[in-house]
């Protein structure tokens, strides 16, 4: 699939906006079947299932920047909707995860 972007380049001392073409994938715009961490956080769709949405929400609650960037990149990667995941072994993973936020969070003394 080609993606098109916008490049400068400098011309006689002026700037001229060019299309240039490069093979990959476009790029996501925000909408719904873009990526499954934000279909499940902002868009409120069960991807994989009711209850490992419910933990993606509650880990995105809990996690750090960082965190949730992790967790986003493994569900893309490892768990991407069109492949066929294992939900029962991601329920058991987003599940460890969250108690161990959870844990966290009130080793702090956050009330959870």
């Amino acid at each position: 699939m080609l993606c098109f972007f916008n490049r400068f380049q400098a011309a006689g001392g002026r700037a001229i906006l060019r299309n240039s073409s490069v093979m990959g994938f476009e790029m996501p715009n925000g909408k719904p079947g873009d990526h499954p961490f934000t279909d499940i956080v902002v868009h409120g769709r069960d991807v994989y299932s009711p209850k490992a949405a419910e933990l993606v929400r509650e880990i995105a609650n809990l996690a750090d920047d960082k965190q949730r960037r992790a967790l986003a990149d493994l569900l893309f990667s490892e768990f991407n909707e069109f492949y066929d995941p294992d939900v029962e072994k991601l329920e058991r993973f987003l599940t460890d995860m969250r108690n161990k936020l959870l844990e966290e969070a009130r080793e702090r003394g956050f009330e959870v």
